[in-house]
C-alpha cells in the first residue's frame, strides 16, 4: 500500500514537543499517547499544519517556527492577573493548552471533579501555576 502525503483532511497520529528557543519544553507528549488530528481541523495553528503537508508515514522532522507564524511575539502587556474572588463560581475557562483526558480513553467517561483527571492534569508541568494548595 502506498503511503499518501499529509494533505487538508488527512488524519494525523504524532508524537511533537514544543519548545522555546532556549530548549525549555513547554508541551509534548513523547511520554504520553499521540496526538490525533485532522489536518484542517483548526485543533493546530494553521502554520503549524502547513509543516506536516506532505510528510510521510514515519518521517520525523524538526522545524523551528518562527513567533509570527506561531503565537506571536510575547508581549508582557497581554498578561492580565486577578483576584480569585473576582471570578463567578460559575465561570467557565477555557484551559485548552492542558493535556485533555478526554484522549485518555480511560478517563474519557469521567469529569474533571474525578480524582483520576485531577491526577491527569495535575501531572502536567503547564497545569501548575493553576494548581490551588
Amino acid at each position: 500500500m502506498k503511503e499518501l502525503p499529509v494533505d487538508k483532511g488527512t488524519r494525523v497520529t504524532l508524537h511533537f514537543a514544543l519548545k522555546t528557543e532556549s530548549g525549555e519544553v513547554i508541551d509534548s507528549n513523547f511520554d504520553k499517547d499521540a496526538a490525533t488530528l485532522e489536518i484542517g481541523d483548526e485543533s493546530l495553528p494553521e502554520n503549524f499544519e502547513a509543516y506536516l503537508m506532505g510528510m510521510k508515514a514515519g518521517d520525523k522532522a524538526s522545524y523551528q517556527v518562527p513567533p509570527e507564524k506561531a503565537f506571536g511575539q510575547r508581549n508582557p502587556n497581554n498578561l492580565q492577573t486577578f483576584k480569585r474572588h473576582e471570578f463567578s463560581a460559575d465561570m467557565v475557562l477555557d484551559c485548552r493548552f492542558l493535556q485533555n483526558p478526554h484522549w485518555k480513553p480511560d478517563l474519557r467517561a469521567l469529569d474533571g471533579r474525578d480524582t483520576r483527571v485531577a491526577a491527569y492534569i495535575a501531572e502536567d508541568p503547564l497545569s501548575a501555576p493553576f494548581q490551588v494548595g
